[in-house]
């Protein structure tokens, strides 16, 4: 058995990738643990979507990208509990795992904020099975408008509702617009898929309220130009088969769409909740670290990916000379330059996917 500083990496994603790399020369036993046995580059799922890519295009398996990584070995499994003290992971079918540092880099899921049946019919973008989910729905509303004759029930049809203008909302508008008015434009009989409406509903003022304002002015005029309608500064009340009711400034508008895809945010995983939990933190919010932290008396350290938000006491522990002496701590520390310099980049209006579909 070896007797190698034990490292436990849970997620096989940007940031799992990124610290089992900078830990390839260090002394350490490095586990990665993933529920999915490949790497997903979400970005590039709204490409999925929309019949862009495949899903073998957008994911590599995690044990051929660290395959000549001799520290390192991967395991398929489901992390539902660690336990500080005893410093074992559990995973969901019972196995445990011992660690001496624990990285956690499990990302975020989507949020409907407190409205899970709306799940049903607005499906998001987190996964390889939501994204040929979502791809059924878009080209099956085309089929079914098809042969429908009812004028009503065709506008319905040919109805797509976005909710959320963040990066994934903008970019799927983007892309169903261009399918309704290239892909498929001579591919039916009976519809005009150009007459298709695409509608980009979010509460704030306006598209990507994240991104610097000149760049969200400017994927506003490309999707004008693409003919997607944008309902900004409204607010969603209510999703089901028939559509989407939100209240706009004029009162309460019922939109009848049969296709609703939802971006309308992320929150922390479950682990991350149960992990807040175990080190005393009850408050957690979905944000990206801009640094790696670790915990004094748990040796957890979360990475630049993660979505727990550290307490001021966890952020002070982060500086003391136990971090600096841990085995993985200065890999770890390089994690945050290139994250910064992307999030700098972001802000500054640089290359995203985002940018690429505001300035197509």
């Amino acid at each position: 058995m070896s007797n190698l500083h034990r490292v436990i990496i849970i997620g096989g994603g940007f940031g799992g990738l990124r610290a089992a790399r900078e830990l390839t020369r260090a002394a350490v036993d490095v586990t990665l643990i993933d529920r999915r046995n490949f790497h997903l580059f979400q970005p590039l799922l709204y490409q999925v979507a929309t019949g862009s890519l495949s899903p073998g295009e957008i994911a590599a398996p995690l044990r051929s990208v660290l395959g000549r990584q001799q520290n390192t070995r991967v395991l398929l499994g489901d992390v539902v509990d660690v336990d500080p003290t005893t410093k074992t992971g559990r995973l969901a079918d019972g196995a445990r795992l011992a660690y001496d540092s624990l990285i956690v880099a499990t990302g975020s899921q989507s949020s409907y904020h407190g409205r899970q049946e709306w799940r049903d019919w607005a499906p998001s973008l987190k996964s390889v099975e939501e994204a040929t989910s979502v791809r059924h729905k878009i080209f099956y509303a085309f089929e079914v408008a098809e042969r429908i004759s009812d004028p009503a029930q065709r506008r319905a049809w040919l109805t797509f509702a976005i909710v959320g203008a963040g990066a994934t909302g903008v970019e799927v508008a983007g892309a169903i617009a261009e399918i309704a008015r290239q892909t498929l434009r001579h591919d039916f009989r009976s519809i005009h898929p150009g007459e298709a409406r695409i509608i980009l509903i979010d509460g704030a003022p306006w598209v990507l309220p994240l991104f610097p304002e000149e760049l969200s002015r400017k994927a506003a005029r490309t999707l004008a130009r693409l003919g997607v309608e944008m309902r900004t500064g409204v607010r969603v009340e209510h999703i089901d088969r028939e559509g989407v009711t939100y209240q706009g400034p004029d009162g309460i508008v019922h939109l009848d769409a049969r296709t609703v895809i939802w971006g309308g945010g992320v929150t922390v995983t479950p682990l991350a909740r149960t992990l807040a939990e175990r080190t005393g933190r009850r408050r957690t919010r979905a944000v990206a670290s801009e640094s790696a932290r670790t915990s004094r008396s748990t040796g957890i350290q979360t990475s630049t990916s993660s979505v727990i938000s550290l307490s001021r006491s966890m952020r002070a522990a982060s500086r003391s000379p136990v971090w600096r002496r841990s085995p993985c701590s200065r890999a770890l520390t390089r994690l945050a330059t290139p994250c910064a310099d992307s999030a700098a980049n972001r802000r500054s209006g640089g290359s995203s996917t985002s940018t690429k579909a505001a300035s197509r």
